[in-house]
């Protein structure tokens, strides 16, 4: 099994996970994973780094994150952190990197295909009722009508491509 395979098979199988973590965090309220939408975006239009945030019921999914400018060292924001998406504290195995590197690569592919701003990408990622499958979207929030995915997404054939450059980085070779 080569490294794109690996990373798509664990990135899925996270991602089960992680729709279900989300879904029943919330003891109070919690929900089903069809509720649950998790999107990703850069705010870098050089390194196109991902970030994350949640949807769950329609709505920002608001929590606590450090952040040292804000009062008291933390603010409110729907934002997740890799850790989070894992279920785990500590990323031992790097998967967080290994995700970041595909999804690096597939944001700036995509918004070369789109002819935009790799800040106007966005993949929304959810799943159906029934079994837990995660399904991404491909969003372009600079074209005429920024709502409507400009298509649906294949794990293997558009976001997991792999070229001799990223096989190099995630070897440990050159950069």
């Amino acid at each position: 099994m080569d490294i794109a395979e690996m990373a798509l098979t664990g990135t899925v199988k996270v991602l089960k996970n992680a729709f279900k973590i989300f879904a029943e965090e919330d003891k109070q309220n919690p929900t089903t994973p069809d509720h649950v939408q998790l999107w990703i975006g850069t705010r870098d239009e050089n390194n196109c780094e991902p970030y994350y945030w949640l949807i769950k019921n329609g709505e920002p999914c608001m929590r606590q994150n450090v952040n040292p400018d804000a009062p008291g060292g933390y603010e409110l924001s729907p934002e997740v952190y890799f850790n989070q998406i894992l279920g785990q504290r500590v990323d031992l195995l790097g998967k967080g990197l290994m995700a970041a590197a595909f999804l690096r690569k597939a944001i700036a592919r995509f918004a070369a295909e789109c002819d935009t701003d790799p800040r106007n990408i966005e993949l929304q990622i959810i799943t159906g009722p029934g079994p837990v499958e995660p399904i991404p979207f491909l969003y372009d929030r600079g074209a005429e009508n920024p709502e409507q995915p400009v298509k649906q997404l294949s794990w293997r054939q558009d976001v997991f491509q792999m070229d001799e450059k990223m096989f190099e980085e995630l070897a440990g070779g050159s950069e």
